[in-house]
């Protein structure tokens, strides 16, 4: 006999909480946003398909089991674990698998077992431990089988009894001395009693344990105390033309009863009826209807009703067969319609609704036929987007954004790149649609506004706007109607040494006097101005001389800021500066300069500074283009700075603005981030959690009275309040979900390339895997179970008695492989 040297290997998964996964909420929490546009907001759709190995066009059935797994059925069953689909099909060879593909109800009854209602199959259940289904399927010679093969709903009720809907009436499953059967109910013509139609569609039970039973011919109640009788009586209540009160429709599919305990019936062809709980036992209850109007988009979209459910806001979703998504707001009573959009990738990817569902971390699925899965993760909504349209003409001109600023009328001035000034109005009545008016380009008047780079308000009301190349103009106040605007052009001269230093304006900024500075490509200005309308005497020029060290250290000028005592700083290509007016304060000052000293760690980071800031505490921060946010003690004159080794996503800081929390929010060429000072910690959010994109541009930062942030970038621009962002406080659980030898997944049971059986259970199952010596190329594969952005997930795993330490990973590489270990026993951990 020949002995082999054994060696085992156990896994235990660790749950922690950690702050490297940005994309989640507060489990059950969705964002309240305060933003004054965001009634125009639309949910952004993610869609899955081929490409993410999802090949399903239509999805009827979702479902998080109590693991934390997603599944998905449709033409097959599907389980998502955050990267990777797994796809279970019937196989005609196999009597253990899925008894029919087409798969359109799933249920996980309280001992977490999981069922499968197929629409042709008989109803599934399954095992988790070897993958595997038990099949109840219809038998025209066994009177304690399935009534139907068609399952449409499946419900364990509070008394523990598996409830099935069918298209063959209403069933309970009973299961004695490992025995299973069925007891039907259906219609019978000469019982009035009966199941008014054996076309079952969903069930519901209320919260004094009545299941409501939608039908194609009227809504049933069974009452608890009929529930457990052999001949029970069921109730019915049907549409009846002559009482406006009663049922819309007799075709009902959907029934849901919410948090409130209310009632709400989908009908196919009546739209929505809501029954208030006092009317449940009235022997004529009145029913309230919700249909289609028209003439009023406030209103349901069809009357085609197929799913129902509320979230865990309390808003009621129902999905429409040809109608979309509609969210019903219980306080006003209105709908908000979500449909397909060919011109927007991010709507909806069908109009016909055949499920919904809401996860356990806020996320909402939505199933349409034609189209697939659709996810809506409200946490992506929480940063408002505004960006061109080339279908809308009163969308912002240009995607570029350069510059935002907020005037005392509270309407909102965007400066773009090759597509002039947008003002965005504010309606005096808080409703708000974004309508932009264009100040653009004319092509025969080269003074006219192309390129918009800076934007600020004087004191008398008139708008100062820094162009690219063709100067500095004013759109006065008194022109700042859109139908008739009125702007005086300030441009270099270079006879005039009192004119603009330069046509390239960086950035205009107003002190507290009512100053205007002014930066340029070559040089600080100082606009010294007449009247109110009247142009301004001229101009005092600040320029870097080489030769004398009090003058500014460069004259590329990006920023300019006045601290709390009054001190003006401006950042150039040539460091920080601080500014030291002369008396008359009219004419030439000196600077003091800080600059990179590679010699002097406390020195600035980087010489081209582009955003600086002080917070509420009187701390100087400095945003630079390539050294990252640098920390300026202005008692020691030194700095503390803060790079992406810290947790910066990039070391281009383009805009600094401070929370009422404390934090500073900082734009960055990769994104934007959340910094605790007190904390020292950092909080990135990306393209993936509805930013614009990942490039902001310098200058284009703004916060108004209110406290709203804007930032803008290369795709638009982002608005939102800083405490709306909500983070996660939800602890994933993680598990192990595949084992390789040799890179090869093995399978449960007998492996027949290797002739072994090496899992007697599924991974997800096992505690303790047996190998042999030969085995010697191992690995797992392992996943948090959260969906918000599973590309943000971050991983740690050690092999107790091989690993000295834990090795960190990303989402990228979600395995641990080993190689060649030494006999003897070993403990696998992971955790994300």
């Amino acid at each position: 006999m020949q002995t082999f040297n054994k060696y085992k290997i156990g896994y235990l998964v660790y749950i922690c909480i950690t702050a490297l996964i940005l994309s989640s909420i507060n489990s059950h929490i969705l964002p309240q946003s305060k933003d004054k546009f965001a009634e125009w907001q639309k949910p952004v759709f993610e869609h899955f398909s081929s490409e993410e190995g999802y090949s399903q066009s239509g999805v009827f059935a979702i479902l998080q089991d109590s693991q934390g797994f997603m599944w998905f059925g449709g033409n097959g069953l599907v389980r998502y674990d955050g990267y990777n689909f797994k796809t279970f099909k019937y196989n005609p060879n196999d009597e253990k698998s899925l008894s029919y593909n087409g798969v359109i109800s799933i249920y996980e009854d309280r001992s977490g077992v999981l069922w499968f209602g197929t629409e042709g199959g008989g109803l599934n259940k399954y095992k988790r431990e070897t993958d595997q289904f038990t099949r109840y399927t219809h038998d025209a010679n066994d009177p304690n089988s399935l009534s139907d093969n068609v399952v449409s709903s499946i419900l364990e009720n509070k008394s523990g009894n598996l409830w099935i809907g069918t298209f063959g009436g209403l069933n309970k499953l009973i299961t004695s001395d490992s025995v299973t059967s069925f007891i039907h109910y259906k219609n019978d013509s000469n019982e009035p009693t009966s199941l008014c139609n054996d076309g079952v569609g969903q069930i519901c039970e209320d919260k004094s344990g009545n299941l409501w039973i939608a039908t194609g011919d009227g809504l049933d109640k069974l009452s608890l105390d009929e529930i457990n009788k052999a001949s029970p009586t069921f109730i019915h209540y049907k549409h009846n033309p002559d009482d406006p009160k009663s049922l819309s429709h007799n075709a009902v599919f959907s029934v849901y009863v919410d948090h409130s305990g209310i009632l709400w019936i989908g009908t196919i062809g009546g739209g929505i009826n809501k029954l208030n709980p006092g009317e449940f036992n009235q022997p004529n209850p009145s029913f309230i209807h919700y249909l289609n109007n028209p003439g009023d988009p406030t209103s349901l979209s069809s009357n085609l009703i197929w799913q129902i459910l509320e979230d865990a806001a309390g808003d009621l979703w129902f999905g429409t067969l040809r109608g979309g998504l509609n969210k019903f707001n219980k306080v006003n009573e209105k709908f908000t319609n979500y449909n397909a959009d060919p011109n927007d990738s991010k709507s909806l990817n069908g109009n016909s609704v055949y499920s919904i569902y809401e996860d356990n971390s806020g996320i909402l699925w939505v199933g349409t036929t034609p189209g697939g899965l659709n996810k809506f993760d409200p946490l992506k909504n929480q940063f408002n987007h505004y960006k061109h349209n080339p279908n809308d003409p009163t969308s912002l001109s240009s995607d570029r954004v350069c510059s935002i600023y907020e005037d005392r009328d509270a309407n909102l001035w965007i400066g773009t790149v090759y597509g002039g000034l947008n003002k965005l109005i504010h309606s005096s009545d808080g409703k708000f649609t974004p309508s932009f008016f264009h100040y653009s380009h004319n092509l025969n008047n080269l003074r006219s506004i192309n390129s918009v780079l800076s934007i600020c308000e004087d004191e008398y009301g008139n708008i100062w706007i820094g162009t690219m190349n063709s100067g500095l103009k004013k759109l006065l106040q008194s022109g700042k109607k859109k139908s008739n605007p009125k702007f005086i052009n300030y441009e270099y001269d270079p006879n005039d040494p009192k004119s603009l230093s330069n046509n390239f304006i960086r950035t205009i900024y107003k002190d507290k006097i009512g100053n205007l500075w002014i930066g340029t490509e070559v040089g600080l200005n100082k606009l010294i101005s007449g009247t109110a309308t009247m142009s301004p005497a001229y101009f005092v020029r600040y320029l870097h001389n080489p030769k004398d060290s009090t003058t500014i250290s460069n004259s590329r000028v990006w920023c300019i800021y006045q601290d709390q005592q009054g001190t003006i700083w401006i950042g150039t290509s040539g460091g920080l500066n601080k500014l030291i007016p002369s008396k008359d304060y009219n004419s030439q000052a000196t600077f003091i300069h800080y600059a990179h000293d590679s010699k002097d760690p406390s020195s600035l980071s980087d010489n081209h500074v582009i955003s600086i800031y002080q917070d509420n505490s009187g701390n100087f921060w400095i945003g630079t283009d390539a050294g990252g946010l640098s920390k300026f003690d202005s008692k020691s004159e030194k700095f503390v700075h803060f790079n992406e080794e810290d947790g910066l996503p990039d070391n281009s800081i383009k805009g600094i603005l401070g929370d009422d929390e404390g934090n500073l929010w900082l734009s960055t060429s990769n994104g934007l981030s959340k910094f605790n000072p007190k904390t020292v910690t950092f909080k990135n959010y990306s393209t993936t959690d509805g930013l614009q994109s990942n490039f902001f541009q310098g200058g284009a930062y703004f916060k108004n009275k209110k406290g709203e942030m804007f930032f803008g970038g290369d795709n638009g621009f982002n608005s939102f309040y800083p405490d709306s962002i909500k983070e996660n406080v939800r602890i994933p659980p993680i598990v192990i979900t595949d084992f390789r030898l040799f890179n090869n997944s093995v399978p449960v049971g007998l492996d027949t390339t290797t002739n072994r059986t090496i899992l007697k259970k599924s991974i997800t199952e096992t505690k303790e895997i047996e190998l042999s010596y030969k085995d010697f190329i191992i690995s797992f594969e392992f996943a948090a179970l959260d969906f918000h952005t599973p590309e943000k997930n971050k991983y740690a795993y050690i092999l107790k008695g091989f690993d000295k330490e834990w090795n960190y990973t990303d989402a990228n590489k979600r395995f641990a492989t080993y190689t060649n270990l030494d006999p003897g026993e070993y403990t696998f951990k992971v955790k994300g």
